[in-house]
């Protein structure tokens, strides 16, 4: 583009931006999209602007992937739809330098949503195209962020209750990503103390899934984990712990979680905790037998 032109076609985007935003419909929906994604990689300074309009996108596409099963045969639905496929790899893509803005965003807007349909099931609004878009997103920026800022992001979606499974997500597509801050934040949750209490511990509680799902997929965290074992695996802790999987045996943050997945990680971990499965196995025998036919 000849240089001459730019400030003209700035001048125009930023009016078509403005005008289109004040009486935005689903039909205009791609074209604003187009126009916000150019602003952002020429004008900066409208940044703010434009990621408060993406947000709106994507909640309109949430609505509609939720409320309307036939948004298929929906040519309006199919256009919002159409701007979350065009913002979802353009903001994967703008590197480094805008990771810093896009991640804390992502994660608000996780966050704005979940809290928004918290009366839905986790599996529901986890299984729409614009969370799995918006999680694609996130977990790409958070890829380009330093430790600091990374946690920042995770420290906010754990500090929401309505979002937790959007970091179990976020960890099983990276572990790398997550597990650290998890650990930090949680590896308390899975030791005796807070597994043993039957009040105050819920949001510690919520943590041990995720965990478990992350060292089944992270040497590091499952080494973490393990320290100390055999001083804090005790019979009772155990027994504890297998209660709490029968009771959030149907939960979605829970799904998979039991006795096998333990079973799983000590035989996985090394020979003193192999020993150490095959005296809780004998112990337990019929405990194992008592959830399974719950």
């Amino acid at each position: 583009m000849n240089n001459t032109n730019k400030p003209a076609t700035l001048s125009s985007d930023l009016r078509s931006f403005i005008y289109g935003v004040s009486r935005r419909t689903f039909q205009n929906a791609p074209d604003l999209t187009k126009t916000g994604i150019n602003l952002l990689k020429t004008f900066p300074a409208a940044r703010d602007a434009v990621l408060e309009y993406f947000a709106m996108v994507f909640h309109d596409a949430v609505n509609i992937s939720l409320n309307q099963p036939d948004y298929d045969t929906d040519s309006a639905s199919n256009l919002t739809l159409e701007a979350v496929n065009m913002i979802g790899p353009e903001l994967c893509a703008m590197g480094e330098t805008w990771a810093p803005f896009i991640a804390p965003w992502c994660t608000k807007l996780i966050m704005d949503i979940a809290t928004d349909k918290a009366n839905l099931p986790n599996s529901t609004l986890q299984n729409t195209e614009p969370v799995r878009i918006l999680l694609d997103i996130t977990t790409q920026n958070l890829m380009f962020l330093n430790t600091d800022e990374r946690a920042k992001c995770i420290d906010m979606m754990l500090g929401c209750r309505a979002c937790s499974w959007a970091v179990g997500r976020v960890g099983r597509a990276q572990p790398a990503l997550v597990a650290p801050r998890a650990l930090a934040l949680g590896a308390d949750a899975a030791r005796p103390e807070a597994i043993k209490e039957d009040l105050k511990s819920d949001k510690k509680r919520d943590v041990i899934p995720y965990l478990l799902n992350l060292a089944s997929k992270s040497d590091i965290v499952l080494k973490a984990l393990i320290q100390d074992i055999e001083k804090t695996l005790t019979d009772d802790v155990m027994d504890r712990l297998f209660s709490l999987c029968a009771a959030h045996r149907h939960s979605s943050a829970w799904e998979g979680v039991g006795p096998a997945s333990v079973v799983a990680l000590l035989v996985r971990a090394d020979v003193h905790c192999f020993m150490m499965l095959l005296r809780q196995a004998q112990r337990n025998n019929t405990s194992y037998k008592n959830w399974s036919m719950k």
